[in-house]
């Protein structure tokens, strides 16, 4: 942090630590910057570094910190025969340039049982400060916001309390005339109270608001529209609460740096904000770090957190910001181990702290299985130098290349190739074609996708990582199977029928197939078709929307996967038969815009 920029907190900054003897801290000591982080799970003593800094800066005023002996002096404090037992805090400061001071400032304060000891300003060499300089005061005026990790109620009247002070310190004078305004009404509508109370006690009596109108600020309200409806902060959730506190904060900071008076140096503040992912969703977590980023530059901050969204932008690297992992020794207290963000065993040790690879393991093996996947794909033979339709299995092979030796037979340098190991399936049509795109060869290739719910994941990975990060055009492209011939008549109907291959072919392969015994039931046919009508049968209800006999087969069957060959070479067989008259016109568009896709630019 550079003390000499202008702004409402970075006229100082405090660049060392040392606390001793305070809860689990036995003697720790640390060097700070404009956003400090405490990393570490519940109980290993993150926010005893944020309650010793609330100790040492708010022990003195109203509603600070109240030391308690028996609760904070530490566990783990070695014993002295010829000291007493004391807490010491020690904080180093560098103050701005215009102080000409030539060095750092060091400010300490120790607790004893009964009672503070000692409270001691001086420069790091030892020297007495200047008698005129006027680091003392800019030292006690320093502001310190603590932010506990449960922000309840009792929280969020503190800081509407806090609101109140910083208002009557600014502009005590119009908050003063607003209340005697506010009165005079009162007054105006008691008259009848006040003229008994005089008569029956005589007493002259009068309603008027408190002098210290603290209390009544405690219970104001945050107000928001929501769909033409005011609804208070209280009624809201936590997530929405907790996101009005570092606003608020600032706002008292800025207020809070206008109030000094000429000549005085400005106020400075320092936030200590326990947890803040509490209550919140990750993205808005995301937001919230962004936030302490860019506002430290102004109010340095401590902050302590177990969650790896903030510790993950915060080690992005940036040169304002240190992390320390917290742990918690059995036998000498809580320790601070600094991480380096640049350092990917030091951000590895931090999730190990939380147990973040127990949470990542199983996105990290599936990843793993997919990358290993994508490998072999890369290993396997690619012939770049032909245009290439990648299928999802050989049934689609063995009907497209049908298609193609009749109806294309011109353009026979298309190739089209399904998987002959690893499975096939949407996912090998989506590691070829990211293995095509990698590759960079001269001629395209298009990936065909069953219309189906699984293709989806392989469709949307495709184009994460081709589609969105490619600019202009690329030579690796998709096409997912649309409802055509019988798969579109039962569409027509309300029906979203999946669609393979199979779904394209005429009704006379799909009587074929059914005679031959080579269909099966699609599976919960309710859920597929959104069926939830109470009173009537599902096979009534489909029988209304589909009096077809032979679109209702297919809607409710499926060519079973053991037949699915048998099927292929059947309609392949019909295909090359010039004589035959089924319906193949939908497979004839289908290849012909898959054609298309691969043909290269004119």
């Amino acid at each position: 942090m550079s003390p000499d920029k202008g702004g409402i907190g970075v006229l100082m900054a405090l660049e060392t630590i040392r606390i001793k003897n305070f809860r689990s801290l036995r003697d720790a000591t640390f060097n700070t910057k404009n956003l400090t982080v405490f990393v570490g799970c519940n109980d290993e003593g993150k926010s005893n570094l944020l309650r010793a800094l609330d100790l040492f800066f708010n022990c003195d005023r109203r509603n600070g910190y109240v030391l308690n002996w028996a609760r904070d002096f530490c566990g783990f404090a070695k014993a002295s025969r010829n000291k007493a037992p004391q807490i010491e805090i020690t904080l180093t400061f560098k103050l701005p340039s215009s102080f000409k001071l030539g060095e750092d400032v060091l400010w300490k304060r120790v607790w004893r049982q009964e009672s503070r000891l000692e409270d001691e300003i001086r420069l790091v060499s030892g020297e007495e400060l200047p008698s005129r300089s006027k680091a003392y005061s800019f030292l006690k005026a320093m502001r310190y916001d603590y932010v506990p990790a449960i922000k309840g109620p009792e929280y969020f009247e503190r800081i509407l309390s806090a609101v109140y002070d910083m208002l009557d310190a600014t502009v005590r004078k119009d908050i003063r005339t607003a209340a005697a305004g506010f009165t005079t009404e009162i007054q105006r509508h008691t008259r009848g109270i006040l003229a008994d109370l005089e008569a029956q006690l005589g007493l002259k009596s009068e309603i008027e608001l408190p002098t210290d109108l603290r209390q009544l600020f405690s219970e104001l309200e945050f107000r928001s529209e929501i769909g033409g409806k005011r609804v208070g902060l209280s009624q809201r959730g936590d997530g929405i609460k907790v996101r009005h506190i570092p606003v608020i904060l600032r706002w008292l900071a800025d207020q809070a740096n206008h109030l000094s008076a000429p000549g005085k140096p400005r106020a400075v503040t320092i936030w200590g904000y326990e947890e803040p992912e509490n209550n919140l969703e990750t993205r808005n977590c995301f937001k919230l770090a962004d936030f302490f980023i860019k506002n430290s530059s102004s109010v340095q901050t401590f902050l302590t957190t177990h969650s790896p969204v903030f510790y993950s932008v915060f080690t992005g690297a940036h040169e304002d910001v240190r992390v320390f992992e917290v742990q918690l020794d059995p036998l000498a207290g809580t320790a601070l181990t600094p991480r380096a963000a640049s350092d990917p065993l030091d951000v590895d040790a931090l999730h190990s702290s939380i147990g973040f690879h127990q949470l990542l393991e199983p996105h990290i093996r599936d990843w793993k299985q997919r990358v290993d996947q994508l490998q072999n794909r890369l290993t396997e033979a690619l012939d770049l130098n032909h245009p290439t339709i990648f299928v999802e299995g050989p049934t689609d092979k063995i009907i497209l290349e049908a298609v193609q030796k009749r109806f294309f037979p011109s353009r026979g340098e298309v190739r089209i190739v399904c998987a002959t190991s690893n499975g096939g399936g949407h996912a090998w049509v989506k590691n070829s074609l990211i293995a095509w795109h990698h590759r960079q060869g001269p001629r395209r290739a298009v990936g065909l996708f069953d219309g189906d719910a699984a293709a989806l994941v392989s469709l949307n990975e495709f184009a994460q990582i081709v589609t969105s990060r490619t600019k202009g055009s690329h030579r690796a492209l998709q096409h997912r199977l649309n409802p055509a011939g019988v798969s579109l008549d039962i569409s027509k109907a309300g029906l979203k029928i999946p669609v393979a291959i199979e779904e394209v072919c005429s009704r006379e392969c799909w009587a074929k197939a059914s005679a031959e015994g080579w269909l099966e039931a699609r599976p919960n046919l309710n859920s597929l078709y959104k069926f939830e009508e109470c009173d009537v049968s599902f096979n009534d209800w489909i029988g209304s929307r589909l009096p077809d006999v032979e679109l209702r087969t297919i809607a409710t069957m499926r060519v079973a996967k053991k037949f699915k060959e048998k099927f292929a070479k059947y309609v392949a067989e019909k295909i090359s038969d010039p004589k035959c008259k089924f319906d193949f016109e939908p497979l004839r568009v289908l290849l012909s815009s898959l054609i298309d896709k691969v043909a290269d630019p004119e």
